[in-house]
Protein backbone atom coordinates (compact mmCIF):
# COMPACT_ATOMS: atom_id res chain seq x y z
CA UNK A 1 0.00 0.00 0.00
CA UNK A 2 1.06 3.28 -1.02
CA UNK A 3 1.56 6.21 1.84
CA UNK A 4 0.48 9.88 0.51
CA UNK A 5 3.28 12.09 0.01
CA UNK A 6 2.70 15.69 0.71
CA UNK A 7 3.45 18.40 -1.45
CA UNK A 8 3.36 16.21 -4.37
CA UNK A 9 3.38 17.66 -7.17
CA UNK A 10 6.63 19.32 -6.03
CA UNK A 11 6.43 22.46 -8.74
CA UNK A 12 10.62 21.25 -9.34
CA UNK A 13 9.75 18.31 -11.43
CA UNK A 14 8.07 17.78 -14.92
CA UNK A 15 4.91 16.05 -14.80
CA UNK A 16 5.82 13.64 -16.95
CA UNK A 17 8.29 12.70 -14.51
CA UNK A 18 5.90 13.60 -11.25
CA UNK A 19 3.15 11.11 -12.79
CA UNK A 20 3.88 8.19 -10.80
CA UNK A 21 3.70 10.31 -7.31
CA UNK A 22 0.49 12.03 -8.19
CA UNK A 23 -1.19 8.38 -8.80
CA UNK A 24 0.10 6.63 -5.81
CA UNK A 25 -1.56 9.81 -3.68
CA UNK A 26 -4.80 9.47 -5.63
CA UNK A 27 -4.56 5.63 -4.98
CA UNK A 28 -3.97 6.69 -1.13
CA UNK A 29 -6.89 8.73 -0.64
CA UNK A 30 -9.18 6.77 -2.49
CA UNK A 31 -8.38 3.68 0.08
CA UNK A 32 -8.24 6.23 2.61
CA UNK A 33 -11.82 7.21 2.05
CA UNK A 34 -12.72 4.09 1.12
CA UNK A 35 -12.20 3.33 5.21
CA UNK A 36 -16.16 4.70 6.13
CA UNK A 37 -17.26 5.25 2.39
CA UNK A 38 -17.61 3.13 -0.99
CA UNK A 39 -14.13 4.05 -2.79
CA UNK A 40 -14.38 6.91 -5.45
CA UNK A 41 -13.26 3.57 -7.89
CA UNK A 42 -15.87 1.89 -6.69
CA UNK A 43 -18.82 1.05 -9.74
CA UNK A 44 -22.16 1.47 -8.01
CA UNK A 45 -22.74 4.51 -4.84
CA UNK A 46 -19.26 5.62 -4.56
CA UNK A 47 -18.78 8.34 -2.48
CA UNK A 48 -22.01 7.02 -0.21
CA UNK A 49 -21.30 6.19 3.59
CA UNK A 50 -21.00 2.47 4.42
CA UNK A 51 -20.54 2.84 8.50
CA UNK A 52 -19.34 6.00 10.48
CA UNK A 53 -16.37 5.59 12.75
CA UNK A 54 -16.10 7.92 15.85
CA UNK A 55 -13.24 8.54 17.78
CA UNK A 56 -14.45 9.18 21.61
CA UNK A 57 -13.62 12.96 22.32
CA UNK A 58 -14.65 15.51 25.29
CA UNK A 59 -17.26 17.44 24.32
CA UNK A 60 -16.71 20.03 21.92
CA UNK A 61 -17.33 23.64 22.06
CA UNK A 62 -19.97 24.90 20.64
CA UNK A 63 -19.64 26.80 17.39
CA UNK A 64 -22.86 29.23 16.21
CA UNK A 65 -25.19 27.44 14.05
CA UNK A 66 -23.20 24.25 13.34
CA UNK A 67 -24.45 21.17 15.06
CA UNK A 68 -22.09 18.53 16.26
CA UNK A 69 -22.02 14.61 16.39
CA UNK A 70 -19.76 12.83 18.44
CA UNK A 71 -19.38 9.94 20.48
CA UNK A 72 -17.71 9.50 24.45
CA UNK A 73 -17.10 7.10 26.74
CA UNK A 74 -19.39 7.29 29.80
CA UNK A 75 -20.01 5.36 32.93
CA UNK A 76 -24.31 5.69 33.75
CA UNK A 77 -24.15 3.22 36.27
CA UNK A 78 -24.88 0.47 33.78
CA UNK A 79 -22.19 0.13 31.87
CA UNK A 80 -18.76 2.07 30.75
CA UNK A 81 -19.22 2.23 27.05
CA UNK A 82 -19.26 4.88 24.21
CA UNK A 83 -22.57 7.45 23.79
CA UNK A 84 -23.50 9.54 20.93
CA UNK A 85 -23.95 13.04 21.58
CA UNK A 86 -25.62 16.35 19.57
CA UNK A 87 -24.23 19.62 20.13
CA UNK A 88 -26.17 22.02 18.93
CA UNK A 89 -25.00 25.70 17.94
CA UNK A 90 -26.17 26.79 20.80
CA UNK A 91 -24.48 24.64 23.14
CA UNK A 92 -27.36 22.66 24.18
CA UNK A 93 -26.15 18.89 24.37
CA UNK A 94 -27.91 16.15 23.61
CA UNK A 95 -27.47 12.20 24.31
CA UNK A 96 -28.72 10.26 21.57
CA UNK A 97 -27.99 6.63 22.66
CA UNK A 98 -27.19 4.93 26.12
CA UNK A 99 -25.35 2.05 27.63
CA UNK A 100 -28.74 0.20 27.87
CA UNK A 101 -29.32 -2.43 25.06
CA UNK A 102 -33.31 -2.91 24.64
CA UNK A 103 -35.11 -5.38 25.26
CA UNK A 104 -38.61 -6.03 23.85
CA UNK A 105 -39.72 -8.50 26.07
CA UNK A 106 -43.23 -8.28 27.88
CA UNK A 107 -41.12 -7.15 30.35
CA UNK A 108 -38.84 -5.07 28.83
CA UNK A 109 -37.13 -1.55 28.92
CA UNK A 110 -35.45 0.80 26.20
CA UNK A 111 -33.54 3.66 26.66
CA UNK A 112 -34.92 7.10 25.57
CA UNK A 113 -32.32 10.64 24.45
CA UNK A 114 -31.37 12.10 27.33
CA UNK A 115 -30.57 9.24 29.17
CA UNK A 116 -33.54 8.15 30.43
CA UNK A 117 -34.70 4.73 30.65
CA UNK A 118 -38.42 3.44 30.24
CA UNK A 119 -39.65 0.37 31.39
CA UNK A 120 -42.98 -1.39 31.33
CA UNK A 121 -44.20 -4.88 32.67
CA UNK A 122 -47.27 -7.14 32.62
CA UNK A 123 -48.08 -8.90 36.09
CA UNK A 124 -50.60 -11.32 36.07
CA UNK A 125 -52.68 -12.19 39.61
CA UNK A 126 -50.85 -8.97 41.28
CA UNK A 127 -50.48 -9.52 45.28
CA UNK A 128 -51.16 -6.35 47.17
CA UNK A 129 -47.76 -5.44 49.47
CA UNK A 130 -45.64 -7.72 47.52
CA UNK A 131 -42.46 -6.09 45.96
CA UNK A 132 -42.28 -6.03 41.94
CA UNK A 133 -38.93 -5.52 40.32
CA UNK A 134 -38.58 -3.97 37.18
CA UNK A 135 -37.01 -6.14 34.49
CA UNK A 136 -34.12 -3.66 35.13
CA UNK A 137 -32.89 -1.91 38.12
CA UNK A 138 -32.51 1.50 37.71
CA UNK A 139 -28.92 3.05 38.10
CA UNK A 140 -30.11 6.60 39.73
CA UNK A 141 -33.36 7.41 40.19
CA UNK A 142 -36.89 6.43 39.50
CA UNK A 143 -39.26 9.37 38.39
CA UNK A 144 -42.59 8.09 37.88
CA UNK A 145 -44.58 4.98 37.61
CA UNK A 146 -47.99 4.39 36.24
CA UNK A 147 -49.93 1.20 36.80
CA UNK A 148 -53.19 0.26 35.05
CA UNK A 149 -55.18 -2.52 36.54
CA UNK A 150 -56.61 -5.58 34.57
CA UNK A 151 -60.18 -6.73 35.60
CA UNK A 152 -62.69 -9.36 34.60
CA UNK A 153 -65.88 -7.40 34.30
CA UNK A 154 -66.59 -3.85 34.91
CA UNK A 155 -65.43 -3.47 38.42
CA UNK A 156 -63.98 0.15 38.90
CA UNK A 157 -60.49 -1.00 41.06
CA UNK A 158 -58.72 2.38 42.99
CA UNK A 159 -54.44 0.64 42.57
CA UNK A 160 -51.99 3.20 43.46
CA UNK A 161 -48.32 2.47 44.38
CA UNK A 162 -47.96 2.44 48.36
CA UNK A 163 -45.98 5.01 49.69
CA UNK A 164 -42.58 4.78 50.84
CA UNK A 165 -42.15 1.62 48.64
CA UNK A 166 -40.56 3.01 45.29
CA UNK A 167 -36.95 2.42 45.05
CA UNK A 168 -34.36 1.87 41.99
CA UNK A 169 -35.43 -2.20 42.13
CA UNK A 170 -38.81 -2.21 43.36
CA UNK A 171 -41.78 -1.10 44.40
CA UNK A 172 -45.25 -1.95 46.40
CA UNK A 173 -49.20 -1.77 45.26
CA UNK A 174 -52.47 -1.60 46.80
CA UNK A 175 -55.55 -1.89 45.47
CA UNK A 176 -59.29 -1.13 46.84
CA UNK A 177 -60.38 -5.10 45.54
CA UNK A 178 -58.77 -7.89 44.78
CA UNK A 179 -61.52 -10.43 43.51
CA UNK A 180 -62.31 -8.78 40.17
CA UNK A 181 -58.85 -7.82 40.14
CA UNK A 182 -56.86 -9.84 37.50
CA UNK A 183 -53.29 -8.33 36.29
CA UNK A 184 -52.04 -4.99 35.65
CA UNK A 185 -50.04 -3.36 33.42
CA UNK A 186 -46.95 -1.14 34.80
CA UNK A 187 -44.94 1.50 33.35
CA UNK A 188 -41.89 3.17 35.09
CA UNK A 189 -39.08 6.16 34.07
CA UNK A 190 -35.89 6.70 35.69
CA UNK A 191 -32.73 6.94 34.95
Amino acid sequence: MSSYQPNIPTGFVNLDTDYQNIQGNFQQLDTSFGVDHTPFSGAVNNGYHQIIHFQSNATPAAIANIGQLFSAVVNDGLDTDTVLYFLTGKGKLLELTSNVQPSRANNGYTFLPGGLILQWMLVPNPIVSTNYNYPKPFPNAVFNISLTPIVNDNSTIRLYVSTGTVNTTSFQIESTSSSHFTGMYVTAIGY
